[in-house]
């Protein structure tokens, strides 16, 4: 591997006996494991960053819907009230 570089890691021995099973049971390297265990923590990691960011963009969309609802709500029922006068304006003036 170019521009490589070695790590000594400490591990308990159950750890060290699980990644050196898994590694046989993959046919890899132990090396290669590992590596790739941590490429995936880390991009793990960057995943749940992204959705707790999404969670924050989520609320504020949340926010912005229900200031919206709640004001198409008021115009509408204030279009309906205007409606309603104008009609019944309209039906006096037939009548007289």
């Amino acid at each position: 591997m170019a521009n490589a570089n070695e790590a000594s890691i400490t591990l308990p021995a159950d750890l060290v006996e699980s990644v050196l099973a898994l590694a046989k049971e993959q046919r890899c390297a132990t090396s290669e494991l590992v590596r790739e265990a941590l490429r995936r923590y880390e991009a793990f990691g960057r995943l749940t960053d992204a959705i707790a960011a999404g969670e924050d963009r989520s609320e504020a969309l949340d926010d912005l819907l229900m200031d919206y609802s709640v004001r198409m709500v008021h115009e509408t029922r204030a279009e309906r009230r205007t409606d309603t006068r104008q009609k019944a304006a309209a039906g006096e003036r037939k009548a007289s």
